[in-house]
């Protein structure tokens, strides 16, 4: 979510400043990338289910911790959010 905010994209709000208490940072994480990431705790899972069109994909972005193995990940955003 920050790395999204910095760089002014579309569709990525970040309301709570990453605080994961907003869900404005929804997006769909690619298969590959989501097998890298932790998964969703219950807080982020309970959010994700008030998000606009929720997938098994979705997760709050704001809870990505970006690293190295994460290179050339794939985050679609919600048609909603644009």
């Amino acid at each position: 979510m920050q790395v999204a905010v910095d760089n002014q994209i579309p569709g990525v709000v970040g309301d709570c400043g990453g605080n994961c208490s907003c869900g404005t940072c929804h997006g769909y994480v690619d298969k590959v990338s989501a097998a890298k990431i932790p998964a969703a705790d219950s807080y982020e899972r309970d959010l994700l289910s008030c998000a606009s069109a929720p997938t098994e994909d979705s997760r709050l972005t704001c809870q990505i911790i970006v690293t190295d193995a994460l290179e050339g990940m794939i985050i679609h955003l919600p048609e909603s959010q644009y």
